[in-house]
């Protein structure tokens, strides 16, 4: 994990004139493909992963929530699998510091991440920010396809 940390931290310095490599904006396949091949031209086997949006989970306050398509990336798998994304902040209305402008870390990092802001997670479809208090681990879940949305994550 830390040498994809490092990789991205070099290639965001070095090619700093090729535009921001990353977002709070929902562009996760733009992003996500650019900093995939950034990280392939220098040997690691980052893949690309969508999860399908074709899904749901409810806000504590009982609201239904659609899923969207999310892209970001994966490198290794199980246990030992990392994820790489780019896009993390969109998912956070006014993203504190705290949250990485690249997320990288493990299943686990990530639930920590989101029960660590869980009042601030939201889900933007279409345009329409869903706002409502999300459960943080379903919330990961949902976006990045663990549990029972691991059926809808395909590693492209």
């Amino acid at each position: 994990m830390e040498r994809i940390k490092a990789l991205v931290e070099r290639i965001e310095r070095e090619r700093a004139g090729e535009g921001p490599w990353s977002t709070a904006e929902a562009l996760c396949d733009v992003y996500s493909i650019k900093l995939m091949e950034a990280l392939q031209a220098h040997g690691l086997d980052a893949r690309l992963t969508q999860m399908d949006g074709n899904t749901s989970i409810r806000t504590t306050d009982g609201k239904l929530a659609f899923g969207k398509s999310h892209y970001y990336l994966t490198q290794g798998s199980g246990s030992r699998e990392v994820i790489v994304d780019p896009t993390i902040r969109q998912f956070f209305r006014g993203a504190p510091a705290t949250v990485p402008a690249v997320f990288i870390g493990t299943e686990a990092d990530l639930k920590r991440l989101f029960r660590e802001h869980a009042d601030l997670l939201q889900m933007t479809v279409d345009s329409d920010p869903l706002t409502g208090r999300y459960e943080p681990d379903s919330f990961a879940d949902l976006t990045h396809g663990f549990g029972r949305h691991a059926k809808l994550r395909v590693v492209l």
